[in-house]
């Protein structure tokens, strides 16, 4: 306490007194305590002021600094402390003097400059004991500096040039610091701006600071600058993408009144020179930065072009013009700082990024130069031709079979063109070379010692780091077989199309091209079957055609005595007709004499109706014109009122003309802004449609498929109706075949009883019979007649056994059509075999169906025929008997006329007889015809119900294929839906995540402005800053 108290006595005992506290704080946490909570701040600020400040004080000043850096290091409480006192502020106002110190006109000397200088780097060394990476206090101690207006204070120092480089390059340390902790809290966008002078965005001033070509003596507030910027869009992807996004739109204009970071990469090393290396070396690192660990950073610059391919330029990406100044730079022999930025942006943006090494392989030349570089470089050069053949490695290592390269083609000429062992011993060598080795402890400054030629900075820390994580991948990347590729896993999500799922995709299509190849075959089969089955019909209906004519001379006979009849019917239908004639004429005559009437009546109503019509349009045509005339005077009044108003308009054109001259310097603004915001809704519309359309091609060609699928379906479905139709033909001829030879018995039978009618009445005419041989000949007509009872019940028996069959028949049918469909139920759940062997079996079972039915209708044909025998038989026992009933009347012929005329009446009596029994076999031969009609449509409801179970097998195993073929087009079609609507959700949020940014955006420039006459500071040479912190960036 008595040490502090003489801090504010004489010169002499207040350096004693910080001597001695220096000496005794910096170890001991306790006793910096204790000092601190004594109110040593206080005196210490107290002291400093006294001493002249930071402008005019000697080594006190030093020394209190001094004190309060031993004071705060690591001591966590007395940062608390401090801060909580209201000692930030007073931070501020130091820094605040030294800033706004007015410069005198007499010339102030060297010694008081470095000591200022000195001064202010201690307080920023102060500063930054706050600003701890990682530490618990820092967002505190960040918000209470920037609420004090330290922050403020700092910037205006560091592009202050009234202190030294190394004052600068500090100062831009604490604000590097400010933003790299907090992304969330550091970024504002308030103006520092003095009155007359243009502002500009400090971090546009901090590009502009970095890369601008500039002196050696500079490159320390250039470095500084860089962290600076790289610190601000550190941990926030949101902001790097806008800066990304800002950069690609101004190297696209071509507006940017400060240096472009893609225009720095992209240009010529013809038209940049090697002067200043470290420009092209810096815009290589913020880029590095910007791409670094994010996905969607590196597709939006994937997306960059040169070249009009409209105008006949070759198109070339990004990737591919920073390979092609690299290579060309190293050809020139430009400094390898240049290298070694465009190498270190590569390997960043190739690595994990498989889209972006397909790119790079889109040039396939790019490949041979870097393995001839790495041949004919020295052994000395270990920088470049190392990372080289790292990024050899990570071409190598994220490649696959269907790059523009494959990767087998890679890995050869990695062992052939250069070996497994000297690719190891590149990366090893550069890995071990002091640069990459030391470069945590080896400074990264200038330092003051320039005078050998340019500084020993090659690389990044974050590019450093990333190369010693990932050194142990690159060497054994060389190990892995081409075959195995490398899935690439962002977020825990899987990019890409697994290659496992691609070759599992190309079997399985290799195994349906197969399972067609072998329907083809089977197809073939089954037609060249379907032909001799064809040949055989042609031969079958020739055959039926021959019985066909012979059918048809029999029908002729029939139908000229149809004729007959029809000739009677239309003489009596024309005699109806002709009534029914004069029946219409007269009721037509009535029916025209009305409309005569009901027409006279109309004409009289309609001339009246016109009449009274005309006189209603005269009223209407006098009240037209009198409108007309009052519409007149009103527009004469119009014209009078139009000509003032006319006036009247004029003079507000005038004064409107004058605000539109007032508002157009904002409208146009408004415009800049709006065509930006379009261009890049426009880029993301293009992105989309392009996605959409290669979706909808996709979904096209599977459309085009199923619909195909489908058509062949069809055809067969067709090809099987035809099949049906033709052996559903075959059953009708075999059927009316059947029912002809019926007929053609039964014609055949009446025949021969009208013959033996007419024999019989010859026998009347020549000569009578005996009553011995009417009575035989009855006997043997009625025993005749007793065949034919029998007959006609022998063919009823066999009708109804048919009807029986035929039931049990498609009793069986229906069964195995209910078996069918059971089977077809278990088919469903089978494979292609499976189902395959099934439809064999079916095959087999339709052969034996059809060859069943043939048999039927064979045992039906015999029957019938073995039945048409017997009558046969029977009709030529009865003309042999009738013969010889003629033989034993020629003999009688000498009996009596009497005997003859009561032979005549017994004859007549049988002829009444015969007709009567002849009417008993019409009734019953018709009874046979339509039991042959119910035998036929039951044989046709069982063919029809075979066809059908043969037809609902087929179409089964049809619709089984066509639905696992469906179904699985189904769940490709469902994928793709999912992508698309994957990619959907991933575009809307990223426009939402723009639109939210450019919302906070012109929330911030609407603060800016209204932050202008209150946050303005002047700097010299024209420039302006513009503190662009804010919470919510």
């Amino acid at each position: 306490m008595q040490l502090l108290g003489s801090l504010l006595l004489t010169t002499l005992l207040s350096l004693e007194a910080l001597l001695l506290l220096i000496a005794l704080t910096p170890s001991s946490e306790e006793l910096q305590k204790l000092v601190a909570f004594e109110n040593a701040f206080d005196l210490l600020f107290t002291l400093i002021e006294k001493e002249g400040s930071l402008s005019h004080g000697s080594e006190v000043i030093e020394d209190c600094l001094s004190l309060l850096a031993n004071l705060l290091r690591l001591n966590i409480s007395n940062q608390s402390y401090f801060r909580e006192t209201g000692c930030v502020k007073r931070l501020a106002k130091l820094l605040a003097d030294v800033n706004h110190e007015q410069e005198s006109d007499e010339p102030t000397p060297q010694w008081t400059l470095a000591q200022r200088d000195k001064n202010i780097w201690g307080l920023l060394v102060i500063i930054q004991l706050f600003l701890v990476r990682g530490g618990i206090n820092t967002p505190a101690n960040q918000m209470a500096f920037w609420h004090s207006g330290v922050m403020e204070q700092v910037l205006s120092t560091a592009f202050s040039q009234r202190f030294s480089v190394n004052v600068t390059s500090k100062r831009f340390g604490d604000v590097e610091v400010f933003w790299g902790a907090q992304p969330a809290e550091g970024a504002s966008n308030g103006e520092l701006a003095n009155q007359g002078l243009q502002p500009i965005n400090v971090i546009e001033a901090l590009l502009k600071l970095s890369l601008e070509p500039a002196t050696l003596q500079l490159l320390d507030a250039r470095l500084a600058a860089c962290e600076c910027v790289k610190a601000f869009f550190a941990n926030h992807a949101g902001i790097r993408v806008h800066v990304l996004r800002r950069a690609i739109d101004g190297h696209l204009s071509g507006q940017d009144e400060i240096p472009n970071i893609l225009t720095a990469l992209l240009l010529p090393p013809e038209s940049r020179g090697n002067a200043d290396p470290y420009q092209t070396w810096m815009a290589s690192v913020l880029m590095f930065h910007l791409l670094f660990e994010n996905a969607e950073a590196k597709a939006i610059a994937m997306e960059v072009t040169e070249g009009d391919a409209e105008s006949g330029e070759e198109v070339i990406t990004c990737i591919q013009s920073i390979v092609g100044n690299l290579l060309t730079g190293m050809q020139r022999g430009d400094d390898e700082r240049i290298s070694v930025g465009y190498l270190m942006l590569l390997c960043g943006w190739l690595f994990e990024e498989p889209d972006a090494v397909n790119d790079f392989l889109g040039e396939g030349s790019s490949i041979q130069s870097l393995l001839q570089e790495i041949k004919h470089r020295y052994v000395s050069n270990v920088l470049v031709s190392g990372l080289c053949t790292i990024l050899l490695g990570v071409i190598y290592e994220f490649s696959s079979k269907d790059s523009p390269i494959p990767r087998k083609t890679l890995h050869q000429l990695l062992t052939e063109q250069m070996g497994r062992e000297q690719y190891i011993d590149k990366i090893t060598r550069f890995r071990e070379s002091p640069m990459v080795r030391d470069f945590e402890v080896l400074p990264q400054t200038v330092g003051g010692q320039y005078e050998g030629g340019l500084p020993e900075i090659f690389f990044d820390k974050t590019f450093v780091d990333f190369l010693k994580d990932n050194f142990g991948r690159m060497i054994r990347a060389i190990d892995r077989e081409p075959g195995l590729e490398i899935s690439v896993i962002t977020n825990g999500i899987e990019r890409g199309v697994s290659r496992e799922l691609v070759d599992s995709l190309k079997a399985e299509l290799k195994e349906r091209s197969q399972a067609v190849q072998k329907l083809e075959s089977d197809l073939v089969a089954l037609h060249n079957r379907l032909e001799q089955e064809q040949l055989e019909y042609r031969k079958a209906r020739e055959t039926s055609a021959m019985e066909i004519t012979r059918i048809q001379q029999i029908n002729e006979s029939l139908q000229k005595h149809h004729a007959q009849e029809l000739a009677a019917l239309e003489e009596q239908h024309q005699h109806a007709k002709n009534e029914l004639v004069k029946q219409y004429g007269e009721q037509l005559r009535t029916i025209d004499y009305q409309l005569k009437e009901t027409s006279v009546e109309y004409e009289k109503k309609s001339y009246k109706a016109r009449q009274h019509h005309e006189a209603e349009v005269a009223d209407l045509q006098k009240k037209i014109r009198s409108l007309e005339a009052e519409l007149g005077r009103a527009q004469e009044q119009h014209t009078g009122e139009a000509a003032n108003l006319k006036a009247t308009i004029q003079a507000l054109r005038s004064s409107a003309d004058k605000a539109n001259e007032n508002h157009a310097a904002e409208v146009s603004n408004l415009h800049n802004t709006v065509q930006k915001l379009d261009f890049e809704a426009s880029q993301s519309q293009r992105q989309h449609a392009a996605e959409v359309s290669n979706l909808n091609q996709t979904i096209h060609s599977l459309q085009s498929e199923v619909e195909a699928l489908k058509q062949q379906n069809e055809s067969n479905s067709a090809e099987h109706k035809i099949t049906n139709e033709r052996l559903q033909k075959e059953l009708d001829t075999a059927k009316e075949k059947a029912t002809q030879d019926i007929q053609a018995v039964h014609d055949d039978y009446t025949s021969k009883c009208a013959a033996l009618e007419k024999r019989a009445e010859e026998a009347e005419q020549k000569t009578g019979q005996s009553e011995l041989a009417e009575r035989k000949s009855a006997q043997e007509l009625q025993e005749a007649r007793e065949r034919l009872k029998k007959a006609q019940s022998e063919v009823k028996e066999k009708e109804a056994a048919a009807r029986k069959s035929a039931k049990s028949e498609a009793e069986g049918l229906r069964k195995e059509l209910e078996k069918v469909r059971s089977e077809a139920k278990k088919a469903e759940e089978a494979a292609l075999k499976s189902a395959n062997s099934e439809i064999e079996g079916l095959r087999k079972e339709l052969e034996q169906v059809r060859s069943e039915a043939k048999n039927a209708e064979d045992a039906a044909r015999k029957s019938a025929q073995s039945e048409a025998d017997k009558l046969r038989k029977e009709l030529e026992k009865v003309k042999s008997e009738a013969k010889r009933t003629e033989d034993a009347t020629r003999k009688s012929s000498k009996s009596t006329k009497s005997e003859a005329e009561g032979l005549r009446k017994e004859l007549e009596k049988a002829k009444l007889e015969v007709k009567e029994k002849e009417a008993a076999r019409k009734s019953t031969q018709t009874e046979i015809t339509e039991l042959q009609r119910e035998l036929e449509k039951v044989k046709l409801e069982a063919k029809d119900q075979a066809e059908e179970a043969r037809k609902a097998k087929e179409n089964e195993s049809v619709a089984q294929k066509s639905t696992q073929e469906i179904d699985e087009l189904r769940k490709e079609l469902e994928k793709l839906k999912s992508e698309v609507k994957e990619k959907e959700e991933a575009r809307k949020s990223a426009q939402s995540e723009l639109e939210d940014l450019l919302i906070v955006f012109g929330d911030l420039e609407a603060k800016r402005n209204e932050d202008k006459v209150s946050h303005s500071i002047a700097i010299p040479k024209g420039l302006q800053l513009t503190c662009t912190f804010s919470r919510n960036a």
